[in-house]
């Protein structure tokens, strides 16, 4: 409806209206080292883009070790 993705109460009472953003992770503070230039997270939180993994990436170039 509004193509946003929001989180309703986060922090606050439960129902409550006020919207909060969603955090790029709730497991990890910052990006991984092995992302490099590559996006972090997968998912944009706010847009909800997906991105490729980096092993995926590798993967599909054929240098799946590196």
């Amino acid at each position: 409806m509004t193509q946003s993705q929001r989180w309703h109460g986060i922090g606050g009472a439960a129902g409550s209206s006020t919207p909060k953003a969603i955090p790029n992770s709730m497991y990890l503070s910052c990006k991984l080292a092995f992302f490099g230039d590559n996006p972090w997270p997968l998912v944009d939180p706010v847009t909800g883009a997906v991105y490729t993994l980096p092993a995926k990436a590798r993967f599909d170039v054929g240098t799946p070790n590196g």
